[in-house]
């Protein structure tokens, strides 16, 4: 199942689902409003980023392909390397920038939870469904936690990053009350998820919820590690061992040694999306879907005007 968006007329769900469940909605209409569609709008920049970034720039790799049909191997591999090392380059700009971009990001994912939690007790939808969307808030807050403070002090992020690891373990024990407790168990989810949503907009990233909200038992905190580098590594030199072996493979066939070069990228590309897509977020089929959306949705809304001057209100 495909997570629908937040859109601006999905405000007034939002609200009652909370109201619904005996919390206080975190932030006005208009301001839920502004800020529920900049995170759509962001959601959908993320996507199209690599359309734009990776896939866009190869077309001219094709063209140049077809109008040398008898390229020299070595040429093509020059033209081959700086683009791997610009995709590699936009990998790790993407993962920063969804980083960045999770005071945004979180509004949209915890209005998606909200609206699930209402969903459940109505009976439209499953716990199941409720848990992959709390997992989504979660998984915003481990990317803040590790990317998104960079430029913080280090006792700063290790703080940060405990306080986040007891966050997440208090939001998926949360989520999984309901498979326990059902209908009873929404409540206090849909308080954390509204405590988060109100905080993170106040920058209070040490203080998303209370220390009573908190689980009791300390919790690890993953930590980057030299595994893990390695681990990274390792990931990287497996693509590009791969792709050397389409092209090989593609030569041995006799194809000619620009499209073997394509063939080469085409399996970089798709292998490291499918291996760290869903890491920020993306698959292949949301990339499409973006391109899809792109093509065929019409101009974009405009954002909430204010009530008096029907000016855009400000961020």
């Amino acid at each position: 199942m495909v997570a629908e968006r937040p859109k601006p007329a999905d405000v007034g769900e939002v609200t009652a689902a909370i109201e619904a469940n005996g919390a206080l909605p975190p932030f006005p209409p208009e301001e839920l409003e502004r800020r529920l569609f900049e995170a759509d709008l962001g959601d959908r920049g993320r996507e199209a980023w690599p359309v734009g970034t990776v896939i866009v720039p190869t077309l001219p790799m094709l063209a140049l392909a077809l109008a040398f049909p008898d390229m020299e191997f070595w040429l093509a591999a020059a033209l081959s390397i700086p683009w791997l090392t610009w995709m590699l380059r936009e990998a790790w700009f993407l993962t920063r920038m969804t980083a960045q971009d999770c005071p945004l990001s979180i509004h949209g994912d915890c209005a998606r939870a909200i609206l699930a939690c209402g969903k459940v007790r109505e009976r439209q939808e499953d716990s199941l469904s409720l848990d992959a969307r709390v997992e989504a808030v979660i998984r915003d807050l481990g990317r803040f936690a590790e990317y998104g403070h960079w430029q913080a002090s280090a006792p700063r992020r290790k703080e940060l990053a405990e306080h986040i690891t007891q966050v997440q373990g208090a939001l998926r024990d949360a989520a999984g009350a309901v498979f326990r407790e059902g209908d009873d168990a929404l409540p206090p989810l849909v308080a954390k998820l509204v405590t988060v949503m109100e905080r993170a907009a106040a920058g209070r990233w040490t203080g998303l919820l209370d220390s009573a909200a908190l689980p009791t038992e300390p919790l690890p905190v993953p930590t980057p590690t030299r595994g893990r580098r390695l681990a990274e590594a390792v990931g990287v030199m497996a693509l590009t061992m791969g792709a050397g072996g389409l092209v090989i493979g593609a030569l041995a066939l006799n194809a000619p040694a620009q499209y073997a070069a394509v063939i080469g990228m085409a399996g970089f590309m798709g292998g490291g999306l499918a291996w760290r897509g869903r890491h920020f977020g993306l698959t292949t089929r949301g990339i499409f879907g973006a391109v899809g959306s792109g093509l065929s949705a019409g101009p974009a809304p405009s954002p909430p005007a204010d009530a008096e001057g029907g000016r855009p209100l400000p961020p």
